[in-house]
């Protein structure tokens, strides 16, 4: 980043550094106007967003000054690697261990969608494919869909899942703060699944800090005289904190609020850079190899209601928060 005079006009921008990704992606993420004196807070903005689409490893801007008194405002890039082979252990709390192959292409296509082709056995036996496009159309509208096969033991139930699945899920950015998705799933039951997201930054430049908080709401449709079919409350994707649901859980009764067809949870986190990404490349005889290294810590608390229906009596439910 240069440190520049208020008083110089940008008069053009330009992108370096990008091979395989195409320029209108980094182009949208940048608001700079043109034919005004250079604002290094928009400069630096517009750099954050461009390293937040998750495609590059590196990505700085400078004021490069022209013969005729003004600047070109110049972003440059450096892409992270894009294709990753998948081959490795996964741990669930829900499943315990499994044995994941297959393989991920980031920014596929140039156009900073994602494409996932894979399986796994163990304690979950799946197969299937993922596609991610973060804008598909019109301001920040992404779409994602996956589909696939998946065996497995239920969480609290005596029971073997063997789902086929189709999932769409619809989203849209706000601003670049505020994010609202929908998702509809799965077999001969509608799952809904409505999130919110939104994130503010009070301390900025490498070592930031963050403040964001989410709320997602999941109900079933359709089969609610299946057990099959419930939520639980507890683990990493809801409650962080409460022990993972289990069949001697379920069974005894003692916490029957903790399982119902509709859930609510949200979380709230605080986030604290302590040492900056930075990248480093190696040759090797298969190419470059990239590497990402940074260090964050973070408080979080966690809070989570769950229910049969949502006219149900305050007794029958219970919210309980965690932090950590």
């Amino acid at each position: 980043m240069t440190a520049i005079s208020s008083a110089q006009i940008v008069s053009s921008i330009d992108i370096r550094g990008h091979q395989n990704t195409r320029e209108y992606i980094i182009e949208r993420e940048i608001q700079h106007p043109l034919r005004v004196a250079l604002d290094s807070s928009i400069a630096q903005t517009d750099r954050d967003r461009i390293e937040n689409l998750g495609i590059f490893s590196t990505v700085t801007w400078q004021a490069v000054p022209l013969e005729d008194g003004t600047v070109k405002l110049r972003y440059h890039v450096i892409e992270s690697t894009r294709f990753f082979p998948i081959f490795s252990p996964s741990y669930e709390e829900e499943t315990g261990w499994s044995f994941v192959f297959g393989g991920f292409i980031n920014n596929f296509r140039g156009r900073n969608e994602s494409l996932t082709i894979g399986g796994m056995i163990g304690g979950v036996d799946a197969y299937g494919f993922d596609f991610n496009n973060p804008w598909v159309f019109g301001d920040h509208v992404s779409v994602s869909f996956e589909v696939g096969k998946n065996f497995s033991n239920h969480v609290f139930l005596p029971l073997e899942r063997q789902t086929s699945s189709f999932e769409m899920n619809v989203g849209r950015y706000f601003g670049y703060q505020k994010r609202v998705s929908i998702v509809n799933i799965k077999n001969n039951a509608l799952f809904w699944n409505h999130s919110y997201s939104a994130f503010f930054s009070p301390i900025k430049g490498k070592r930031k800090t963050t403040i964001g908080s989410n709320i997602t709401i999941n109900s079933t449709h359709g089969n609610l005289h299946q057990e099959l079919f419930k939520f639980g409350l507890g683990g990493g994707y809801s409650v962080r904190g409460w022990q993972i649901e289990n069949p001697e859980l379920y069974s005894s009764g003692k916490q029957d609020y903790r399982f119902g067809y509709f859930s609510a949870f949200s979380s709230i986190e605080l986030r604290q850079t302590i040492i900056p990404r930075y990248a480093i490349q190696q040759d090797s005889p298969f190419g470059p190899i990239k590497s990402e290294f940074g260090l964050q810590g973070i408080l979080f608390a966690d809070g989570g209601v769950v229910g049969n229906n949502w006219g149900l009596p305050p007794n029958v439910v219970e919210i309980d928060c965690s932090c950590g």
